[in-house]
């Protein structure tokens, strides 16, 4: 099972006072750090809900955008494994014979 989380990069801070926003994924063990391409203040990240804090003028928006990364992600980690799937189904079976195909 992957899981995904937004962290926020705070051990550096840029000139305008903002940190950079990531996806942590972690998936069978390894975890991947991906850009979100999103700054915020730190005054304005909540760590525990992994989201932007209400009092943020654009909360709303920034935390649909987040939701929506962590959906892609998702989407691609389902496409991936069926993926697999497909191709799994492809392969002989102990007797000589094939499984048959399906299509997605």
């Amino acid at each position: 099972m992957s899981k995904v989380k937004i962290r926020m990069k705070g051990d550096y801070i840029r000139q305008d006072g903002t940190c950079k926003l990531y996806a942590q994924v972690q998936i069978k063990g390894v975890t991947v750090k991906l850009s979100v391409d999103m700054s915020i203040e730190a005054i304005f990240w909540d760590q525990n809900h992994e989201q932007v804090k209400e009092f943020h003028p654009n909360a709303a928006e920034l935390n649909m955008m987040l939701e929506q990364v962590k959906a892609n992600i998702f989407e691609v980690r389902k496409r991936y494994m069926l993926m697999q799937n497909h191709y799994r189904a492809q392969l002989p079976h102990k007797r000589g014979k094939h499984l048959s195909s399906y299509e997605i």
